[in-house]
């Protein structure tokens, strides 16, 4: 265990770059110096220093278990932050010995401290982000400095009495867990101004809304959706049980969304180029996740297919139970960007876990790349209108909700072109369901249709056809089939009511198709059917 500690150390030998309370600490250990016993520390210790214990039943386990909060940053630190800090005050090498000594000190008081404290679940809401300037609040749109304290020796020191409403609860900034993967490490600029550019080889004047309007099919209302999932995307260690599949036949602007990301995080380590094949040989995950967002992206191939394999590892890292990442809250938000929707091959899941959980983003193509270069979205101004623009249409769609998640269960919760953009996404290019189509249209006219019978219909077809893997669901079916029937026909209604349908009321010939196909029963003698002679819920309406 020392000797991993050992290596974090010295990996971050090129990274010590203190806070003013950092600085502040060692300067009052420089003055110490003089004395000739190393715990002499435990003054600065018990004085100056504020320690956490996560789990106050495993004290014993060492510095693991035990962190340091910094005040001016306003999250908590690994222990061996304070343990570098030390070490480089009494310019001491980072030694097995030495180490050893100071956590040894660390350990053995932090316990009897009056000022530690039991630290509980680390934030994981979607109301509070954390910016160097401040602790925006999505809830009430404002920018909350984190207020310090200095004590008569220059050090800064925590302001207790500034408290945050976390679901009814009154908690200190400490008592907020925030850790450094929730540091956006930039500033927020609220309100910030729509920037604008002239362009070299036109006439024209840039700005980054113009690029939205292109990237989104000049349509507005696209524009707020991109807006909303970037935001979603801004939001770290939060679980919003969904992932957001980008399609885009051109990658450039799925860099620049992704990149956004990067920049507004302000974090060189974000990596968000995996392979699905790659997540699914380290199941259950054990790589290197960026420790900022817990954000993973994933690129695929144009015309990927998925296995069924697969599709259970997307649902497994979208779902809180099934998925925990080493030495870090459950992942909460999974990125996959794809030349082309990806194919869901596993019927039973697609119509499950996959559809529940599907954020899709559709970009259509933009011609600003001709105009202006990539290295527009690294300017700070622009970064400053992107982040302050996606915080507006979060708090739109979340209303500061702090345990705000997606739920697209009802498929019409989503926007209609979203709605068109999940449908494709998930049932991909249903070849089956048009041939279905197709052998019930010469029988199809202007009328009602139950869908339960529809249903028969379908599956019993593909059991006379010997494709049984294509059997759907019920409600899988029903969102599928109407889905293509519309696009086919038009449908007037979509249920929603009771309704008798009377066999003169019928869109469909069944004499017709009884020459095609052999019908049950319930179909045959529709008259005396259930349907005929109870209203049902189930039934949509040919125009």
């Amino acid at each position: 265990m020392m000797k991993d500690v050992i290596k974090e150390l010295k990996s971050s030998v090129s990274e010590r770059e203190y806070s003013e309370w950092g600085i502040s600490i060692q300067k009052y250990i420089e003055e110490l110096l003089h004395r000739e016993n190393i715990e002499d520390i435990e003054d600065i210790l018990f004085e100056h220093v504020t320690f956490g214990i996560i789990d106050k039943n495993k004290i014993y386990m060492g510095l693991e278990n035990i962190m340091v909060y910094n005040p001016e940053k306003g999250y908590w630190e690994k222990a061996v932050y304070i343990l570098r800090l030390i070490l480089d005050a009494f310019h001491k090498e980072y030694t097995e010995r030495n180490v050893t000594e100071i956590a040894n000190i660390i350990c053995g008081k932090v316990n009897s401290l009056r000022g530690t404290i039991n630290l509980r679940k680390q934030y994981s809401g979607s109301r509070y982000l954390l910016y160097e300037n401040g602790i925006f609040d999505l809830k009430e749109m404002k920018l909350n400095p984190i207020k310090t304290i200095k004590n008569p020796s220059g050090i800064v020191g925590i302001d207790f009495g500034q408290k945050f409403d976390i679901n009814g609860e009154k908690l200190s900034v400490p008592e907020m867990f925030f850790t450094s993967k929730h540091m956006h490490m930039r500033d927020l600029m609220v309100d910030s101004p729509l920037p604008s550019f002239p362009i070299s080889t036109a006439n024209e004047i840039w700005t980054p809304h113009d690029w939205l309007l292109r990237t989104n099919d000049g349509k507005q209302e696209q524009v707020t959706y991109f807006l909303q999932l970037l935001g979603a995307m801004l939001v770290p260690n939060h679980f919003f049980e969904c992932f957001i599949e980008i399609n885009e036949k051109d990658t450039s602007d799925k860099n620049v969304l992704l990149s956004l990301v990067k920049e507004i995080y302000n974090n060189d380590s974000i990596k968000l180029n995996y392979k699905l094949s790659e997540l699914k040989r380290k199941k259950p995950f054990s790589g290197k996740v960026d420790a900022h967002t817990n954000i993973i992206g994933i690129s695929e191939a144009n015309g990927a297919v998925l296995s069924a394999k697969e599709t259970n590892l997307i649902s497994a890292l979208v779902n809180i139970e099934s998925m925990i990442l080493p030495g870090l809250n459950p992942l909460p938000l999974l990125v996959i960007e794809s030349e082309g929707w990806l194919k869901f091959n596993d019927v039973k899941n697609t119509g499950s876990g996959i559809n529940r959980r599907l954020q899709p983003l559709d970009l259509t193509e933009s011609d600003d790349k001709c105009h202006f270069p990539l290295s527009a979205f690294k300017n700070k101004e622009v970064i400053d209108w992107f982040n302050w623009q996606a915080l507006v249409a979060l708090h739109d769609l979340t209303e500061g909700n702090e345990n705000f998640i997606f739920e697209i269960d009802d498929i019409k919760t989503l926007p209609d072109f979203a709605r068109r953009w999940h449908f494709t996404a998930v049932n991909g290019d249903d070849e089956y369901m048009k041939h279905f189509i197709e052998y019930i249209k010469p029988t199809l006219h202007v009328g009602y249709l139950p869908i339960p019978l529809m249903y028969q219909l379908y599956s019993g077809l593909a059991r006379l056809e010997n494709r049984d893997e294509y059997i759907k669901s019920p409600k899988s079916f029903k969102d599928v089939f109407c889905t293509y029937l519309d696009e086919e026909y038009g449908i007037e209604n979509y249920g929603g009511t009771l309704r008798k349908i009377e066999e003169e009321e019928l869109g469909i010939d069944f004499s017709e198709l009884n020459n095609m196909i052999e019908l049950s029963k319930v179909i045959n003698e529709y008259r005396n059917s259930i349907y005929a002679k109870y209203p049902i819920p189930d039934w949509i309406q040919i125009k």
